[in-house]
């Protein structure tokens, strides 16, 4: 298994569930002898949010890249394969995904009040939204409010670099750092601990180094 960032998706009020033992990452990159970033198609009807000068420039606002990237061979901007966002994988692969054109997201309360702060920081604007049960759908679970974020193309951009990316970045601290002879790695807990702290450390920076796209007149 690789541990993998997921936005969990809504339909119609209900938690579209994944069987996360089919979840894998593609493993059939060509890794060189150094570091490199790679990027593949999107996908049909997807769309890189990030490219290889966006990643590079991130990684240039990391004070402590030269420690933290020991043990990452590559970056992988990959096809979307509406399983995950991101992955890190156990060779110190970290992917990040396209995204499908149309950026609207509708995620589960849970996954919101969690993230609101990030979404809140990089401009994401999201509404509550009471589930219809009105609605045609399959399934014995009950309709529920979920929350509708919509993103843009910059702040896809900001929220897979400064969130997904953190967090898998979390997974291999957490993965470089492990107490030898322990049983298995801190998981999903401390990766997200690692992204939220850089987030908050990192964004002064960011924000100047990324900036703003200007407003339409």
């Amino acid at each position: 298994m690789f541990p993998r960032k997921t936005i969990p998706r809504v339909k119609n009020g209900r938690v579209q569930r994944k069987n996360r033992d089919t979840i894998t990452a593609p493993d059939d990159y060509t890794l060189g002898a150094s570091f490199q970033i790679v990027r593949r198609a999107p996908g049909p009807n997807n769309v890189h949010v990030v490219d290889e000068d966006d990643v590079r420039r991130f990684l240039s606002l990391l004070p402590d890249w030269s420690t933290l990237g020991v043990g990452i061979p590559a970056i992988v901007i990959d096809a979307n394969r509406q399983e995950f966002e991101g992955c890190y994988r156990k060779d110190g692969v970290i992917v990040l995904t396209s995204w499908p054109a149309e950026m609207v997201r509708d995620v589960p309360l849970w996954h919101y009040d969690a993230h609101w702060e990030v979404f809140e920081r990089i401009g994401v604007p999201c509404e509550i939204v009471e589930a219809s049960t009105n609605e045609d759908v399959e399934g014995d679970l009950e309709p529920e409010p979920f929350a509708r974020c919509w993103f843009e193309p910059h702040t896809a951009r900001d929220y897979t670099l400064m969130h997904i990316f953190l967090h898998e970045l979390g997974h291999h601290q957490d993965a470089r750092t492990l107490r030898r002879g322990a049983r298995g790695d801190r998981g999903e807990d401390y990766a997200e601990a690692f992204a939220f702290q850089r987030e908050q450390e990192l964004w002064p920076r960011y924000r100047a180094a990324f900036g703003r796209p200007a407003r339409a007149h």
